[in-house]
């Protein structure tokens, strides 16, 4: 089958180069592979960058418009807070808590007499 050196120095080529072609394959693949994974993970990005940019200006939309209503409840705020404190009527939230004062101490006379019954009893 082998005649000379040279037959035997083909054979030995054309092995080494169907292995070097399996692995230079083998390699294209797998930077294929990986170049498609990036891919699809720049992709995501874009997609999650793109929502977040749609979101911003959902919010700063939202922001700009509530501004008004912002403003508007602040003054309604301050004239409901204006009214409250120059209102006619102040004796009455201050004499239900002397009320309030007044049947506290009652229930605190009532328990010193009771304690005072019992201690002239023993």
């Amino acid at each position: 089958m082998f005649e000379t050196s040279g037959d035997i120095l083909n054979l030995v080529l054309m092995v080494c180069i169907a292995v070097l072609t399996f692995f230079i394959c083998w390699a294209l693949y797998y930077v294929i592979a990986t170049v498609s994974k990036a891919k699809r993970l720049v992709d995501k990005a874009d997609r999650i960058i793109n929502n977040a940019e749609g979101l911003l200006s959902t919010v700063k939309s939202t922001l700009s418009d509530s501004g008004l209503y912002l403003k508007f409840f602040n003054l309604m705020a301050g004239q409901i807070l204006n009214i409250l404190k120059n209102r006619p009527f102040r004796w009455a939230a201050t004499e239900k808590n002397t009320s309030t004062t007044q049947a506290t101490r009652k229930k605190a006379t009532v328990k010193k007499k009771v304690s005072k019954k019992k201690s002239a009893k023993k």
